[in-house]
């Protein structure tokens, strides 16, 4: 097995920013063998990012003896801005691919000749390693690292401001960024102090530097809107340090404390703006999210090197330390005076009543300018863009390295043999997915069980909040509780036909391509199911189909959202024929949304379902949503046995009553659906990213849509010669959570012969025994995410690419 050490500097979350991007754009199948050795705020990192590292292990790489004890049988090192580490590798014959930031600058007496005579030295010798890591400064280190390197790399573009100072070896990768999407909690106003304490900042002035921003900050108060989010991270260290005055009379709700990459990169994503020394790390990740980025002042030299790259007119920051010009290639005695140069100015301001006053009036106009105009946010932004393009070629780094280094990448066969084959599966043990509960949901069930009020006839205080959240999630004018969701869609197919007259026993059309649950509904209510051909790449009904329904009999569609894919379902009803009544069963699709609108309100109604692998949890429950107040006074009686009050039957029907302990906790699931969605969301993505360009396809999202992700389905190539349900015992060889593929309707004999016509659907018998579900949602963490992407891989290379030598 291909054993991997990574490792980055360990001054800031920059430097192992870049190195998790990476590693998640590596192949699936070796991303999890990945070791991590670091101390600081790498270590802290890299222990946050679940799932990327086999393992995570503090190890102090300034110390070169520990460093080569630990490389020790590595078959690759990927380096991120830690030279000491190259050198011992390279000593141990161990292959690098080294990355650095912009190009550091090393004493003049280093030439290249001296520095390919280092490298000469230290290659497969563990003794030369020792002696000139301790000869050394890190910073001279880093061009010993470039000689050393199998591959060298620099996140920059193709034309360096610095270009006589480039390690010649180099290759310009462009930006390297996370690609995290953005997290349910982000601020107005973000500020990040990354990067602040490193090798040339001692902590004394990493506060005062820390004090400055604050004192900017205090500048503010008055230009920010009314309860605007205030975020303020940094090292950890330097915040601890910090006096508990600095933070006085900041304006806003203030939240101060560090943040790792991932969530610093979620809230960045959707900050409305960031404020930020001009480190490259928040600056990519600003551009890469086309968020405004305001230039906080330089506090120490390698700012100075960055601002001429990133913002070499003075456009991007509102006010800066009056210090003198940088020289255009400064050395390394140059790079040390203007640090403390910077330092020196620092506490000239802080001194300096008038001039700290005038600095903090001029960013608190700048920060409230892009705050109150998204005219002027996005014109900074797509500034921003522009320059980065010109000065980095891109934000695609971490995949261009990957790509240069995939020779050295290669897993090894044994780590693509899947279980099935006699190879290790990708977890010990299988997993369940359940729905992720907080307090939230357990305060609310503690007040059920206090109050003795199980049943809600009458409406009890839980499902009536329930109904209420609901409404105010979907934007529908009603909205009633009911006991699951196929009960749900029992009472609306009533509706239709009670409220509003449609016919069911002529015909109600519908996907074939659902759960079984749909049809049962139909014929439950008395209806005959018309199934309908679908095309698998955007799930929507046929159009022949449609219109064969029509002519067919059918007087009502019931359009079905799978997975949460919102559907036209208007334009398809009106496809079927002039006056169809329309249904819709969004039981996957709360929160999904199409041009703006909430699915399930576009005709008669909708439904929702509350049943564990739901967007909104309780177990079971379901929901009727609809705009007409005739269908909710209908399904508030089909309910409760057809009752209107006491001896007053409208109907006959059925107890479908939600209890209030199940809307206890849909409440809870409810008020917490933002945050819900959002590990949806960030799953979706992942998987998007990881399979792209792989023979896997997925479902391609229509314009304007808004997904709920209640599954991610997933075709597995017809080129492999097998179906779905092959594939699926091979992953869940693997112990991952993998559910098989749904038998379109029209192949349930129970459900087929209602229909009085032939009920084929030969464009969905093409594809739906080809398409399987991966799980999304909180449940999913990052770690089982990247585990179940494993399995892919490698049942991806057993399926496609060894067809000819499996038996």
């Amino acid at each position: 097995m291909t054993r991997i050490v990574a490792t980055a500097e360990p001054y800031g979350f920059g430097p192992v920013a870049k190195l998790i991007s990476i590693v998640r754009a590596a192949p699936l199948a070796v991303r999890g063998r990945w070791e991590f050795v670091g101390h600081g705020s790498a270590l802290t990192a890299a222990g946050s990012a679940a799932g990327l590292f086999g393992s995570v292990t503090e190890v102090d790489t300034s110390d070169p003896a520990a460093v080569l004890e630990v490389l020790r049988g590595a078959d690759l090192l990927v380096d991120v801005m830690e030279p000491t580490a190259v050198v011992c590798a390279a000593a141990l014959g161990v292959p690098v691919g080294y990355v650095d930031s912009l190009p550091h600058v090393w004493r003049p007496e280093l030439t290249p000749d001296r520095v390919r005579e280092l490298a000469e030295e230290v290659r497969g010798d563990e003794r030369a390693a020792l002696r000139i890591c301790a000869e050394l400064a890190p910073h001279d280190l880093q061009a010993v690292a470039h000689a050393l390197a199998e591959r060298s790399y620099l996140q920059q573009g193709p034309n360096p401001p610095l270009s006589a100072l480039e390690p010649r070896r180099a290759v310009p990768v462009g930006g390297i960024v996370s690609r995290v999407r953005p997290g349910p909690d982000a601020p107005d106003v973000l500020v990040s102090l990354s990067g602040q304490r490193s090798a040339l900042v001692p902590l004394e002035t990493a506060v005062r530097y820390a004090e400055l921003v604050l004192l900017l900050l205090r500048g503010c108060a008055g230009h920010l809107p009314p309860g605007a989010s205030l975020w303020l991270t940094g090292n950890p260290e330097v915040l601890e340090a910090l006096p508990a005055s600095a933070l006085d009379a900041l304006p806003g709700t203030v939240r101060v404390g560090p943040l790792g990459p991932d969530a610093m990169a979620s809230a960045l994503a959707g900050a409305g703006v960031v404020l930020a020394p001009p480190g490259l790390t928040t600056y990519l990740e600003c551009v890469d999210q086309r968020v405004p980025l305001l230039l906080l002042p330089d506090q120490h030299a390698g700012h100075r090197i960055n601002r001429r790259q990133i913002d070499p007119d003075g456009a991007f920051g509102p006010w800066n330390l009056a210090t003198p010009a940088p020289p255009d290639t400064p050395s390394f005695a140059e790079i040390i005076t203007d640090t403390g140069e910077l330092a020196a100015a620092t506490g000239r301001v802080l001194r300096d009543a008038e001039q700290s006053r005038a600095a903090g009036t001029l960013f608190g106009a700048a920060v409230a300018g892009l705050l109150h105009s998204p005219t002027v946010r996005d014109a900074l932004a797509e500034r921003q863009c522009r320059r980065a393009a010109a000065a980095f070629g891109g934000t695609d780094g971490a995949r261009t390295v990957v790509r240069d280094l995939a020779r050295l990448l290669e897993p090894s066969p044994d780590a693509l043999r899947p279980a099935v084959a006699g190879g290790a599966p990708v977890r010990a043990e299988p997993v369940v997915l359940r729905p992720v509960l907080t307090g939230t949901e357990r305060h609310h069930v503690a007040e059920v069980l206090r109050s003795g009020e199980l049943s809600a006839v009458g409406g009890g205080r839980f499902v009536r909040a329930l109904e209420e959240a609901v409404r105010a999630a979907t934007g529908a004018r009603h909205a009633v509780a009911v006991s699951s969701g196929t009960a749900a869609l029992h009472i609306a197919l009533r509706a239709a036909a009670e409220v509003a007259g449609a016919p069911l026993e002529a015909g109600v059309a519908l996907p074939t391509h659902t759960f079984a649950a749909s049809g049962n509904a139909v014929v439950a209510a008395g209806g005959t199911p018309l199934p309908l051909d679908v095309d698998g790449r955007t799930l929507r009904p046929l159009e022949s189909s449609l219109k064969q329904a029509g002519a067919d009999g059918a007087r009502v569609l019931l359009c079905v959202h799978m997975y949460g894919v919102p559907l036209p379902a208007a334009d398809l009803a009106a496809a079927v024929g002039p006056g169809t009544l329309l249904v819709e069963d969004c039981a996957q699709a709360l929160g999904s949304r199409l041009d703006g609108s909430h699915v399930g309100l576009a005709g008669l109604a909708g439904t929702l379902s509350f049943s564990s692998e739901k967007a909104a949890s309780s177990g079971e429950g379901g929901m009727v949503i609809t705009d007409d107040e005739s269908v909710a006074d209908y399904a508030r009686a089909f309910r409760d046995n057809g009752m209107t009050g006491w001896n007053r039957l409208r109907t006959p029907a059925l107890n479908h009553r939600m209890t209030e302990l199940q809307a206890a906790v849909a409440l809870g699931q409810i008020q917490r659906l933002p945050e819900l969605q959002a590990a949806r969301d960030a799953v979706a993505a992942r998987y998007a990213e990881r399979l792209a360009g792989t023979a896997l396809e997925a479902v391609a999202p229509p314009a304007g849509a808004r997904f709920s992700w209640a599954k991610y389905p997933v075709r597995v190539p017809a080129s492999w010669g097998v179906d779905a349900d092959e594939v699926v015992a091979a992953l869940r060889a693997e112990n991952v959570p993998i559910q098989g593929a749904y038998r379109g309707l029209h192949d349930y004999r129970q459900l087929a012969p209602r229909a009085g016509r032939p009920a084929g659907c030969p464009v969905a018998d093409g594809w739906q025994p080809l398409t399987f579900h991966l799980p999304t949602g909180p449940a999913v963490s990052t770690a089982l995410a990247e585990e179940i992407l494993a399995a892919l891989e490698k049942i991806t290379h057993w399926f496609d690419r060894d067809r000819s030598n499996r038996s």
